[in-house]
């Protein structure tokens, strides 16, 4: 029986809950508050093309700075642990694309899944549904994608938060947790604010990557309290976690860099801050000594 849950009715239990029960960070017997990294190595630049061959990568290579102070790195591992994955589609009426592009992309991304990484599958508007739990069939998701549809409005900020909260904190013991997202970053209305949902997921260290819809409103001006346009919003909430953004029409070789990297790119950086005030957002940034490489992480460290 295929499984259909409305996630979106827990989201009256999430506000008092977003600011607790974070993933990235736990104190130390001294009680310094002590964090772990998702860092992510792709070739430097935008190429479409997969790094081929093993990346064999030292902790002497890496420096990280976290509001432009030099931290000292404690742990560094390549992770190649499972992942559980969560593709949110737009599924609202405005969407610029059709119904057979998005399931067309899913199915590729589902192509390309490694075996023990585990795949939910939700669609959004005017609220998120699941439309296939966390599985390894990938038939089942396949046939799951048929459900797509466009109706009601674009409720984005509010489909993150509820996929963060009720389907990856779970997760308990789960360091890589993902969302694939594919959207325009246009949201209508939602209770969630970017700025707050964008906190969240870097605070659950959560990867999103993006493959773009052209933007149904071509670049309008938006009032500040709707958020920033569609397409800021999208490279934000993609970029500002550690992922990457690729075009829809890329799907096929995106689908196949972006489940490359999450099983074989993937590195953890343990490290506790040194010099920072963590009771505010600080700016990360890390280096890799290493020309043809660079490395990724979420742009930001939230308040604690």
């Amino acid at each position: 029986m295929r499984m259909r849950v409305w996630l979106v009715c827990f989201l009256v239990f999430l506000f008092p809950l977003v600011q607790i029960g974070a993933q990235s960070g736990r104190s130390t017997e001294s009680g310094a508050r002590h964090y772990s990294l998702n860092a992510i190595v792709q070739a430097t630049g935008e190429s479409l093309i997969p790094l081929s061959g093993d990346v064999n990568i030292t902790r002497n290579q890496v420096a990280l700075y976290e509001a432009g102070i030099e931290q000292d790195i404690n742990g560094f591992r390549p992770d190649l642990t499972a992942a559980r994955i969560v593709v949110v589609v737009d599924n609202s009426k405005g969407i610029p694309a059709d119904i057979g592009e998005m399931e067309k992309a899913t199915r590729a991304l589902i192509g390309e899944l490694f075996v023990g990484d585990r795949t939910m599958l939700v669609g959004f508007n005017d609220s998120p549904e699941m439309l296939m739990d966390f599985t390894e069939d990938g038939k089942k998701l396949a046939e799951a994608c048929k459900l797509f549809t466009k109706k009601q409005n674009a409720h984005l900020y509010d489909a993150l938060a509820a996929v963060a909260e009720d389907a990856l904190r779970p997760q308990i013991g789960i360091a890589k947790r993902v969302i694939i997202l594919i959207s325009d970053g246009y949201d209508g209305g939602s209770q969630f604010e970017y700025e707050r949902v964008l906190s969240l997921l870097q605070r659950e260290n959560i990867v999103v990557y993006g493959l773009q819809i052209p933007d149904r409103t071509f670049g309008a001006p938006r009032a500040k309290k709707l958020g920033p346009k569609p397409v800021d919003a999208f490279h934000g909430l993609v970029e500002g976690t550690g992922g990457r953004v690729f075009k829809l029409d890329d799907a096929a070789k995106a689908a196949k860099i972006m489940t490359d990297e999450i099983r074989n790119r993937w590195y953890l950086i343990d490290y506790v801050p040194k010099g920072t005030n963590t009771t505010i957002a600080r700016r990360l940034l890390v280096s890799l000594n290493d020309d043809k490489l660079q490395m990724r992480v979420k742009r930001q460290q939230p308040a604690n």
